[in-house]
């Protein structure tokens, strides 16, 4: 039987909590920060590295050069597939682009319900 089970006698449930608080300060003084100056720099170090590394990606995540649009008019056998196309060669704003990406792109900006145009309808380019 464990001498620290739940017993009656005072002199043995002294012993046990004698153990237990001993067990438990050995504890509290492994976790105990033993310099707190250099856990604070450690802390603000961690910190500072999440910080730089946040404001790369967000750096490199977003273009800050000024969008501006050009407007076009479809002609005679455009489709949003073959401007699309053109723009992924032509315009730097698209260059290296999915050319679905390029076409669900410009339904967005147009406000299109679909892929469908008209000829001599109005359609805004973004360019760089």
């Amino acid at each position: 039987r464990n001498k620290c089970s739940f017993i009656i006698k005072t002199e043995k449930t002294n012993k046990c909590s004698q153990k237990l608080h001993i067990k438990y300060k050995k504890v509290v003084d492994i976790m105990k920060i033993k310099n707190v100056k250099k856990f604070i720099r450690s802390i603000l170090i961690i910190l500072g590295i999440i910080l730089l590394i946040s404001l790369i990606i967000n750096k490199a995540t977003l273009s800050h050069k000024q969008v501006e649009y050009k407007t076009i008019y479809v002609s005679q056998g455009d489709t949003l597939w073959n401007i699309a196309k053109s723009n992924q060669v032509n315009n730097e704003y698209y260059k290296n682009k999915d050319v679905r990406f390029i076409i669900n792109d410009l339904i967005r900006i147009n406000n299109l319900d679909s892929s469908n145009i008209n000829v001599d309808q109005e359609l805004l380019i973004p360019v760089i």
